[in-house]
């Protein structure tokens, strides 16, 4: 049974506002095995930019369909699985980070027509014509893939060709080389191997107890930035959040406000 954890009065308390309809970043952590994520969307209305962090969330369904005005989502390493319903979750999402999840199916992204960024790294993409897929997002510009399957099906090259929209592929530019772009960056050289590796921490990755990511890139990094600089610049109310243990040891959702 999802409880009530995510109550208007609480977000007015830990968002530091009366108005709801100020709070356009929100971080927080959810299990949506007992926690009723469609609320967030019916209390913070005009919510642009979301990052769950450490959370548990298998579908995009869970969230509803009232974030209509939501930009940027963060799902890393949520178990998430299925896309289905995101375009009608999130019609204005332009930035989707959605790193080291179970997604196999990319059809539903079809339907995001702003969509400019998306981060699928260490997934579990393993068919080309699901990369093929993404040529309907006119839009994007930034894709990275690496770490999925689908990427020893085909080549960079075949990649760019294939969706050429993108001016950025796994963080090197369409028209650069990415070992000599690493050259450049002051970064290691890429090699054969890398597939291998990645293939290795995902599967460290899904160990119990283990939570630290090895490779972050640029674009991530400046995510972290926008979201702990909230709103400063704009007058908007930002928050971040972390659900308790309940007695189980699972997230039971945030305190209650006190009295």
């Amino acid at each position: 049974q999802q409880e009530d954890g995510l109550s208007a009065d609480f977000l007015r308390h830990y968002c530091e506002t009366l108005d709801l309809d100020m709070v356009a970043h929100l971080e927080i952590q959810v299990d949506t095995a007992t926690q009723n994520l469609e609320v967030l969307g019916e209390h913070l209305q005009n919510l642009r930019h979301l990052k769950l962090r450490d959370s548990s969330v298998l579908s995009i369904r869970d969230f509803g369909t009232e974030l209509r005005q939501l930009e940027v989502l963060w799902v890393g390493r949520c178990g998430l699985q299925d896309l289905g319903g995101v375009s009608s979750a999130f019609p204005q999402l332009r930035e989707f980070y959605l790193p080291f999840n179970d997604v196999v199916d990319l059809s539903p992204l079809c339907g995001l027509e702003h969509l400019e960024v998306l981060d699928i790294e260490g997934n579990a993409i393993s068919e080309l014509e699901e990369v093929a897929a993404l040529r309907s997002c006119p839009r994007l510009r930034e894709l990275t893939l690496t770490g999925n399957t689908a990427l020893r099906a085909a080549d960079r090259g075949t990649i760019l060709e294939m969706l050429p929209q993108l001016e950025m592929l796994d963080d090197v530019p369409a028209g650069e080389d990415p070992a000599e772009h690493a050259a450049l960056s002051g970064g290691a050289d890429l090699d054969e191997h890398d597939f291998d590796e990645d293939a290795a921490f995902l599967a460290e990755l899904r160990t119990p107890g283990f939570a630290s990511v090895r490779r972050k890139s640029r674009r991530r990094e400046e995510v972290d930035e926008a979201f702990s600089a909230g709103g400063e610049d704009g007058g908007e109310s930002s928050c971040s959040m972390e659900s308790v243990e309940g007695p189980s040891g699972g997230a039971a959702g945030p305190p209650p406000p006190p009295p």
